[in-house]
This record gives C-alpha cells, structure tokens and sequence, in this order.
C-alpha cells in the first residue's frame, strides 16, 4: 500500500500488504485504513501519525470479497463476496461479512 499526500501528490509511505489489492477505506476516527485483496484477505493498516503507518495484520476472508464499505458510526467493515459452485459454474449466492472493531 502506498500512502500519498493529498495535497502534494508526494509519497509518505509504503506498507506491504498482500497481492491484488482492490478496495480501500480510511477510519478517521480509529486511524485504521482498511484494504479488501482477490487474495480472500482484508489487510488492516494503522496510521501512526501523518507521515507512518503499520501493518497490523490480515483478517481472512472470501477470494471474490474484493470490495468493502466502512460504517463511519460503527466502524464495522463490511464485505460482500460471491459463493462459486466450483469448477466454473454460476454463482450459488452472495456471503456478507462484517469486520467488527475489538
């Protein structure tokens, strides 16, 4: 993940994350960015102040969950991933799921 200034365009920082990366949201209140992958995992990265940032880990999650939306009140992630049938077939269903914080 590269973080840039919105003012500038300049590069503040990099922090790795896992492959195909596809959606992000920012947490002003808790300071946590949030990032759904094709991987099937939401990577969770924690502003430490305007220049640096941290990984804080990955949290599992569906492979077809690529987007995500972020609750301002709650500041529940939710994700919304497609069940396959496998082997090509149609799509049996859609999977919500909710990131809750600790």
């Amino acid at each position: 993940m590269i973080v840039t200034d919105a003012y500038d365009g300049h590069q503040v920082e990099r922090v790795a994350i896992g492959k195909d990366p596809d959606a992000v949201a920012y947490d002003p209140i808790t300071h946590l960015l949030f990032s759904a992958s094709r991987a099937g995992a939401l990577y969770v990265v924690k502003q430490v102040d305007a220049d640096h940032y941290k990984s804080m880990g990955a949290t599992p999650t569906l492979k077809s969950a690529r987007t995500l939306a972020l609750d301002p009140k709650t500041h529940e992630v939710f994700l919304v991933g497609a069940k396959a049938s496998g082997g090509g077939r149609q799509v049996s269903g859609f999977e919500l799921m909710v990131a809750r914080p600790h």
